[in-house]
């Protein structure tokens, strides 16, 4: 069952999807394993639109593929593709650091370097 309690903005879609990765991730569904419409609809006690739309929010973060006359299976993710995947990571965080270091007002930066002393 869903809860809508901390994340009222969220879809339940994208709550779906949260939960179906946290699944993904720690084994309860394994790489191969077919992500069935209707099944994952009546685990959430939902319809099946917004279980389409977290299959499609799996797909885009790479933890699922959508195979032609299959449907929408988990992704093996190999190694490789670990490194890969970390490796943007780290280059997104840089990114991230560096616009929030332009966007700092003066009294903030001066704050973050006593935290930093």
């Amino acid at each position: 069952m869903l809860e809508n309690s901390s994340a009222q903005k969220m879809s339940l879609g994208d709550m779906i999807a949260g939960q179906l990765e946290e699944q993904v991730i720690n084994g309860s569904i394994p790489a191969g394993a077919k992500l069935d419409e209707t099944a994952i609809a009546a685990q959430f006690s939902v319809s099946r639109t917004p279980v389409r739309e977290a299959l499609h929010i799996l797909c885009g973060r790479g933890l699922a593929d959508r195979i032609a006359y299959k449907g929408v299976v988990v992704t093996r993710i190999s190694p490789a593709r670990i490194d890969e995947m970390f490796e943007a990571m780290a280059e997104l965080e840089a990114i991230c650091g560096r616009l929030a270091c332009h966007r700092m007002a003066m009294s903030e930066r001066a704050e973050l370097e006593a935290l930093h002393h």
